[in-house]
């Protein structure tokens, strides 16, 4: 809308060229210090945002494309740093089977570059010659780097299912039974097929109203006992 405008003044000549320019030049340093702002006030270099830049080697690109600037992912050891708990323990293993990966040549249409979770799939399904896989820790540790949530949107849905059960007229449910009805209901999707055996029909028993008795107490009694039964028959 404002370039048009601008346009309609300029052919009305209601607006000459000094003017012109010095409408552009105050917005380009509007720009510019708005820019400045949101680079002030956002945490871009912050360890979260930092390990984003190291998923860069999710990207087929930083493998298969011919342009060596998007090559230029040498080495992954920096992973240990921004994801220590799901990182192997022998880093130089894992960066050892990065390495000849790059060197590798694979039989992609050159055309079109495969999706990521297409290629790292072809990735863990290479073997060697004596029938192992060729990258272990890196296929591992791949699949595990896509499963990362992008969003809280998980936990939001949690909090919708606990809202919805837990209402003004079963405010008292304890959070062991909560727990319980949340884990059956995304593990069990159709409750008609669902095989009940004789340790679920255990587990329906007078402690389950035994109130004063801690709860996480009688569920251990509870999970001993009918282990060992099955272990005895």
């Amino acid at each position: 809308m404002v370039p048009n405008l601008i346009r309609l003044k300029r052919d009305n000549q209601e607006l000459d060229d000094d003017k012109l320019s010095n409408f552009y030049r105050k917005c380009n340093e509007f720009y510019i210090e708005a820019v400045a702002k949101i680079k002030q006030r956002f945490p871009f270099g912050d360890k979260e945002r930092q390990a984003l830049k190291c998923l860069q080697m999710l990207n087929p690109q930083a493998i298969l494309g011919h342009d060596l600037s998007k090559k230029h992912i040498t080495s992954i050891s920096e992973l240990l740093y921004y994801f220590p708990s799901i990182c192997p323990e022998n880093i130089t293993e894992l960066d050892r089977e990065w390495r000849t990966l790059r060197r590798t040549n694979f039989n992609f249409d050159e055309t079109e570059t495969p999706s990521v979770d297409t290629f790292w799939w072809h990735i863990s399904k290479l073997k060697k010659g004596d029938g192992s896989a060729m990258f272990p820790l890196l296929s591992t540790l791949t699949r595990k780097l896509l499963c990362l949530p992008h969003s809280t949107a998980t936990v939001e849905r949690l909090f919708s299912s606990i809202n919805v059960m837990k209402t003004k007229l079963r405010n008292k449910l304890s959070t062991t039974t909560i727990k319980g009805t949340l884990h059956t209901k995304s593990e069990i999707k159709n409750c008609f097929e669902f095989n009940v055996k004789n340790d679920h029909l255990k587990k329906f028993n007078k402690n389950m109203y035994d109130f004063n008795q801690n709860k996480d107490e009688t569920e251990n009694q509870e999970d001993s006992q009918i282990e060992n039964e099955i272990a005895a028959s």
